[in-house]
Formats: structure tokens, sequence, C-alpha cells
């Protein structure tokens, strides 16, 4: 029987920025990997 559990977080103003930059950071770093890939077929 598997069995899900769902997390639920309440994210406040005052972390918006941070969690803003990481989102940034991460999809820069989804683009280079994306790119590269296409240049490597």
């Amino acid at each position: 029987m598997d069995c899900t559990k769902t997390l639920r977080l309440r994210i406040k103003d005052k972390h918006a920025r941070v969690l803003s930059a990481m989102a940034r950071e991460v999809n820069q770093v989804w683009n280079f990997c994306n790119e590269t890939n296409h240049r490597a077929i």
C-alpha cells in the first residue's frame, strides 16, 4: 500500500527575497545544462 504525504509550508514575506535569489540561481544552472546538452547533440 502506497502512502503519500503532503508537506505544507507557510512562506513569510521576509523569505521572499532569498527564495527568489535561489530560484534564479537554479534557473541559470538549468539553462546552462540544457544549452550544454544541445551542443553535445
